[in-house]
């Protein structure tokens, strides 16, 4: 008896689909319903899969000729074991994502609410007075209230030998 291998169970696999291609076929033929031959179909199929493969990385070449080789297993526990272990390091996985974007996130935000909050405390404090926010806003406000104040873009520099 041969072993099942991955490769096999696919052949089996896509050769029932075949099966009920062709019945489908027949079934619209006699209904006149225009559907393409299953030997185009094929043939597309096989293009596709070749061409495919063909320009797929070498790695990725390589894991596909492995998974072919690999027997499949009458055991199911082993199977449903793999899943939950695949399940449990997708999720994590998906988690360390979700935090690290969440975090870039909040920071992003946070930093918007605080520069809208210092502009509206600049915007404030030209028309009211208040003692703490011109410690913290420094000089620079207080020399643009002032009348006759005008900055130009011009400085001229005096060479002290």
């Amino acid at each position: 008896m041969e072993t099942t291998t991955v490769s096999n169970a696919s052949v089996i696999a896509l050769e029932s689909l075949g099966k009920i291609y062709v019945f489908c076929y027949e079934q619209l033929r006699q209904v006149n319903v225009p559907v393409p031959p299953p030997e185009y179909i094929q043939r597309v199929l096989s293009n596709m899969l070749a061409s495919a493969f063909g320009y797929a990385p070498p790695a990725l070449q390589q894991f596909f000729q492995t998974l072919s080789q690999l027997p499949i297993q009458a055991n199911i526990v082993p199977v449903l074991l793999a899943l939950i272990v695949f399940y449990v390091v997708f999720s994590v996985v998906s988690a360390l994502v979700r935090s690290v974007v969440r975090v870039v996130y909040g920071f992003i935000r946070f930093s918007l609410i605080v520069a809208m909050v210092g502009l509206v405390l600049a915007f404030i404090q030209q028309y009211y007075e208040f003692p703490m926010l011109q410690n913290a806003f420094g000089q620079w406000i207080q020399h643009q209230d002032q009348p006759g104040f005008q900055h130009t873009d011009q400085q001229q520099y005096v060479y002290h030998p």
